[in-house]
């Protein structure tokens, strides 16, 4: 049911805080077509983790699309794994991702090796590739940090080491309140 890009797009939406937005803007900057953002939405609001306000004022009514957290946390916590997990290629240069992120984990022991990192041409970093959930990952990224955050503890979400997903999840669940 969901697509890998659905989880770019719910996080994008939690990185707008609640702001308004056209379909049209939030796929520029995911850089990604309006019709795919638009088929996300549909997607995640089946799935139950958007949900849809409608309010009115003077006549004109606006749609609010907002993240159900309760069952985003979920689904990150524990299903995100198991739909879409981690896959790793070759070193590459690009992005840093994951325990990758030094201030996102800060305090976290991993064993040497290479940082995961998503394939980018105007990257700084050369590590393991991790494959990001969309081909444009990086670049939305890039463009929006607190997505950049997110999307990378959701990498670490993904793992297949436990420790990393505990580590990562205390930060995610920090982002994402309530």
């Amino acid at each position: 049911m969901l697509k890998p890009q659905d989880v770019m797009i719910i996080l994008k939406i939690v990185a707008m805080h609640q702001r308004e937005w056209k379909y049209s803007e939030a796929a520029n900057e995911l850089h990604m077509s309006p019709s795919e953002v638009h088929a996300g939405v549909r997607r995640l609001k089946k799935c139950s983790l958007l949900t849809e306000l409608r309010m009115g004022t003077g006549g004109v009514e606006q749609k609010l699309h907002l993240p159900d957290i309760t069952n985003l946390k979920e689904f990150l916590r524990y299903g995100v794994r198991f739909v879409f997990p981690a896959v790793y290629t070759e070193p590459v240069k690009g992005l840093p991702t994951s325990y990758g992120v030094e201030h996102l984990f800060e305090g976290f022991n991993f064993t040497g090796g290479f940082i995961p990192v998503w394939s980018y041409e105007v990257g700084d970093y050369f590590g393991a590739g991790l494959k990001p959930l969309y081909p444009s990952v990086p670049m939305a990224a890039v463009d929006d940090f607190h997505l950049y955050e997110l999307l990378a503890l959701t990498d670490a979400l993904r793992s297949d080491d436990s420790r990393l997903r505990d580590f990562a999840w205390g930060k995610m669940n920090l982002m994402l309140g309530e």
